[in-house]
């Protein structure tokens, strides 16, 4: 009994040894899956009140619309609630582009910068900047809930703030480049497969969590927690993660100036995108090319799939948000044992190779896409969710092949290229577009005589309404 425990004890210390930045990009997550989804309610409160000259009453028949005495006091009928709430919806899609817009643009372009830049100066900084962005921007949001009449436009302030910090495809950059530093090969897909779980983790728990403590607490309560994970990881990144040795750079950019100069020098941009597309031996700048426009596909799928999922299953299977809400819990979990149990087995136990695995993963990916597209009922739901398990390796094997396809002092650039990090820019009207077309698809003949209207206007409604419940889609990190 004593050997077994001992043993025990020694494989606990010896898997603690192996965590690195696994924390990190899990403390992120959890943030800004409790953060996003209370936002999205604080902001959409905020604008009603600003619409409705601060009358509280009104706006909560507007918000609470199954409360039927708040209404009745007000002597509103439904059609006078329709279009107050329409009003309110319009204002609040119009910020939340706002919103979008100074966030992700400039977190794109800093992303590209970052890699470049942790190659040289190294990844502490780079990982530490979206920790700091983030917390900068939920503070802007408390100072917004302290002064209660002031202007929603306050929050661009942090929202800039936190755009140019590099956001989520910052830290994603800098903690796999970290890891790709850290880990040899024969271990690394296993590595980067434990790591890519921390995302469905974080998200689950923060989407649960938050949901609960909007209910039993307040905005403030929420978004103090918030700051406090983001403090949290910061000082992980501070205090716990020991950056690797950083080599003298090899580029020209070590050539020109200080120190000051060479870390703001714009040669940084152009070596993340040589790193891309320069030639390489072994045919491997066309595997490199080819992984990309995997991730680029991948990407498009999932957001097709976030967007038109819940409206599919409203539609087919009459779900609730609850119900909904229980299967992508589900879908979440699976993702994450399939990442933290089904990489290592096939990996150390099973030595398949990584293109195999990506490739067995696509098959396992269409098998779950046609038996979910002919669902009639919810055990079908379930088991096109068991099918799928397999599909969430395919990421984590592409970050890995591409990773070891370039050399140590390109991680970065590699990373910060990748384009899983342009989806919030490039999959936005692709998604949206694939809304309205399962829209026309649903759509009866015999009232064509609306689907004009339908098709410019239905969509996006719908996808307004449902858009607190899409942020509980599989895989929707929240966004």
């Amino acid at each position: 009994m004593p050997r077994i425990v001992s043993h025990t004890i020694e494989c606990l210390r010896k898997y603690a040894g192996m965590i690195t930045v696994e924390p990190v990009l899990f403390l992120y997550m959890l943030g800004l899956c409790l953060y996003y989804p209370v936002f999205q309610a604080f902001t959409y409160e905020k604008i009603c009140l600003a619409t409705y000259d601060q009358n509280a009453t009104v706006c909560e028949a507007i918000i609470n619309r199954k409360d039927v005495n708040a209404s009745v006091s007000l002597n509103l009928t439904e059609e006078q609630l329709d279009t107050m709430e329409n009003e309110v919806q319009t204002h609040s899609s119009y910020w939340t582009m706002y919103f979008n817009i100074a966030s992700t643009v400039p977190s794109i372009f800093i992303c590209i910068y970052m890699g470049s830049w942790s190659d040289s100066f190294g990844r502490k900084p780079a990982m530490l900047a979206p920790c700091i962005g983030q917390f900068l921007l939920v503070v802007s949001v408390l100072f917004s809930l302290y002064y209660k009449n002031s202007w929603i436009g306050y929050i661009l302030i942090g929202v800039f703030l936190s755009g140019f910090s590099g956001q989520y495809a910052a830290l994603l950059m800098s903690v796999f480049s970290y890891l790709a530093d850290v880990t040899d090969v024969k271990s690394r897909s296993v590595r980067v497969a434990i790591l890519e779980a921390m995302v469905p983790f974080g998200s689950a728990l923060g989407v649960g969590f938050g949901g609960y403590l909007k209910d039993h607490t307040n905005y403030v309560t929420v978004f103090s927690i918030v700051a406090s994970l983001y403090v949290l990881c910061g000082l992980y990144v501070v205090l716990v993660v020991k950056d690797r040795h950083v080599p003298s750079p090899q580029e020209p950019v070590d050539q020109q100036g200080g120190f000051c100069e060479k870390m703001c020098h714009i040669e940084h941009v152009r070596q993340c995108l040589q790193t891309t597309f320069k030639r390489r031996p072994h045919n491997h700048r066309v595997y490199i090319i080819l992984l990309n426009l995997i991730m680029f596909v991948q990407v498009i799928i999932f957001a097709g799939i976030v967007d038109v999922i819940w409206l599919f299953f409203k539609k087919v299977l009459s779900w609730t948000p609850s119900e909904f809400g229980y299967f992508s819990a589900t879908h979440a979990i699976l993702v994450m044992l399939a990442l933290l149990i089904l990489m290592p087995v096939l990996k150390q136990l099973m030595k398949i190779h990584d293109i195999a695995i990506a490739i067995m993963s696509s098959f396992f990916r269409m098998a779950s896409l046609l038996l979910l597209a002919f669902t009639t009922n919810a055990w079908m739901a379930y088991v096109s969710v068991v099918i799928n398990i397999p599909a969430a390796l395919t990421p984590a094997v592409i970050r890995s092949v591409l990773s070891k396809l370039v050399a140590s002092d390109e991680q970065g650039k590699m990373f910060a290229f990748l384009w899983h990090h342009w989806r919030p820019f490039a999959t936005d009207r692709c998604s949206k577009h694939l809304v309205w077309l399962y829209m026309d698809m649903k759509a009866e003949p015999e009232h064509d005589d609306h689907y004009c209207e339908g098709r410019r206007t239905g969509g996006m409604k719908q996808l307004e309404e449902d858009d607190g419940d899409r942020t509980m889609g599989p895989d929707a990190e929240c966004m």
